[in-house]
Order: C-alpha cells, then sequence, then structure tokens
C-alpha cells in the first residue's frame, strides 16, 4: 500500500503552492484522481500475477476503467464510497469543469466559484463560505486588496482541509482493501 501519510503531505504541498481558483481546481482534480487510483489499486491489486494479467489492462488509460467517474461509480457500487463522498467527488469534478470554462478570470472570492463550493459538503462541514465583495468599500485600494487578500486565503484553507478530509476518508481501511 502506498504510503497515505506521504500522499496528504504532498497534498498539502501541492495545494499551498497554487496561485488562482483555475489552477487549484485542477490540482484538486489530480489529487482526487490519484486518490482513487489510490483505493482501487489496494482494493484489486493483491498479487502480480492479477495485476499483470487481469487488473492492469482495466485501469490503463485506454481501460474500461481509467475514467474517473467509471471508477466512481465502481466504488460507490462495491460500497466503498459513501453516498455523500461520491457526489462531493462529482462536485469537485464539475467544479474543474467552471474553472475551465473561466480560466484565470475566475477568482476565488468570484460568486461562481463560492456558490459552487458551498454545493460540496466536505466544504460546508468545515465552514460554509459567505462573502459578498460588493460589501467591501474600494475606495481604500490598500485596505480593499488586504481584506479580498484575507478573503482568499480564508477559502483556500477552507479547500483544503475539505480535500484532505476526502483523501483521508478514500484511505480508510475498507473489507476489501
Amino acid at each position: 500500500m502506498p504510503n497515505v501519510k506521504n500522499f496528504e503531505a504532498d497534498v498539502l504541498e501541492v495545494l499551498s503552492e497554487t496561485n488562482n481558483a483555475h489552477e487549484f481546481s485542477m490540482v484538486c482534480y489530480d489529487v482526487l484522481e490519484d486518490a482513487v487510483d489510490i483505493l482501487l489499486q489496494n482494493v484489486f491489486r493483491k498479487d502480480d500475477y492479477a495485476v499483470k494479467y487481469a487488473v492492469s489492462p482495466l485501469l490503463d488509460n485506454d481501460g474500461p476503467l481509467w475514467n474517473l467517474d467509471v471508477r466512481l461509480k465502481l466504488l460507490f457500487g462495491l460500497g466503498l464510497l459513501s453516498q455523500s463522498l461520491y457526489q462531493d467527488i462529482e462536485k469537485f469534478t464539475l467544479l474543474k469543469g467552471v474553472t475551465q470554462e473561466f480560466e484565470d478570470e475566475l477568482l476565488f472570492t468570484s460568486a461562481e466559484f463560492i456558490a459552487c463550493l458551498n454545493e460540496i459538503s466536505a466544504v460546508t462541514r468545515i465552514m460554509p463560505i459567505e462573502f459578498d465583495a460588493s460589501l467591501l468599500d474600494p475606495s481604500m485600494p490598500d485596505l480593499y486588496a488586504m481584506q479580498m487578500n484575507r478573503q482568499k486565503e480564508r477559502i483556500r484553507s477552507i479547500l483544503i482541509l475539505a480535500i484532505t478530509d476526502v483523501v483521508k476518508e478514500l484511505h480508510r481501511k475498507t473489507p476489501l482493501s
């Protein structure tokens, strides 16, 4: 089994290095994809023969279990994911799509981004994100920039905690792993 503690430390590091909402959501997707892959490997890859001849072709890039959505459905169907966890990972996948539409235009403090985040139960369990930039006074640019940066960092922190919670739940011990 891969070292889960190192994986979680790597998750924290890579998420902390992101610069904007678009980059953050892309990294979140990659992290979740890797965490799901680790879970699948723990469930299905038991011995060298099985790995080489039966499991690897299913999980390879052109295999039927290559797609994250298919992997999630399989894990959910096997009872390895709760409905809440399954839905959260789907919503993080949708978040990736939303941020791809806007690319660098979407900010952590954008109403669209915050609305997507508040649909994710892992986020709302930590703290629902409430922020309205229109309530800030832009007539004092330094204060406005400081307040926007503070909100951005608060939202990033909530997201990092939410992603690490999802990863921990994916890596919990299951009867099949």
